[in-house]
């Protein structure tokens, strides 16, 4: 997770430093250095970064986005969950986000889902939901079936600006990928013989079953977000 030091955001090994603005120049964003600075007057700072299962992805500039992914262990999770009364199985993701600005400026973000790949687990018939939650143990399918959810792409409203000093502050989020795989039945017959001497008989049993894709094979699908920074109301 990320930490505060010396008025820098620190995030998976790089420090965020202050860059200087001035007027209505662009907010300077994200200078990756070897050591931290302490923040000077009239200078502007930004971070962002996204944190899943402890890792930590950072923005690097201002044109970059951050990641992460879900795949083969998300896809063996939904499995072994097995099917709700309606046929649907789901797994559940959570993430958070964490923003940092100063001199005024704000920033938000947009959240968004690759396509999956044809014949996985995630490109069963379903959706991928993402909504807000105030920490991250009430990211839960269940959780995903009161709460307000949005398709992708998502835009959040993050960090509010007007501050002058460095602030913080961190999103917490769920991902709720469900998926309704289609089914194959029939029946099966078994012959035998009744060895106590009464005739040979027959009997038949109706089966029915989930076509799913295998989960261990799942590829990498990546979670991009975006940071959108806010106009500053400090000159």
């Amino acid at each position: 997770m990320s930490t505060w030091r010396n008025g820098l955001l620190i995030a998976a090994g790089v420090v965020l430093l202050a860059v200087g603005v001035r007027g209505s120049d662009a907010l300077g964003l994200w200078m990756a250095q070897d050591q931290t600075t302490a923040l000077s007057a009239g200078r502007a700072l930004a971070g962002f970064a996204v944190t899943k299962d402890a890792a930590t992805d950072v923005a690097s500039s201002g044109s970059d986005t951050v990641q992460f992914t879900i795949g083969a262990r998300e896809a063996q999770a939904l499995v072994d969950a097995g099917p709700d009364g309606d046929g649907t199985f789901a797994v559940a993701v959570p993430f958070d986000v964490t923003m940092l600005a100063s001199a005024g400026y704000g920033m938000d973000y947009t959240i968004d889902i690759a396509t999956p790949q044809a014949g996985t687990v995630f490109d069963l018939p379903g959706k991928a939901a993402f909504f807000p939650v105030g920490d991250p143990g009430q990211c839960t399918v269940a959780e995903a079936g009161t709460a307000q959810t949005s398709v992708a792409p998502v835009s959040a409203t993050g960090l509010a600006s007007g501050a002058i000093d460095p602030h913080t502050q961190t999103d917490n989020w769920c991902l709720v990928v469900s998926v309704t795989p289609p089914t194959a039945g029939g029946t099966v017959s078994v012959d035998g013989i009744n060895l106590l001497g009464d005739p040979e008989s027959a009997s038949a049993s109706p089966w029915s079953g989930y076509v799913i894709p295998d989960p261990d094979a799942e590829p990498d699908l990546a979670v991009t977000l975006t940071p959108v920074p806010r106009a500053g109301t400090a000159a």
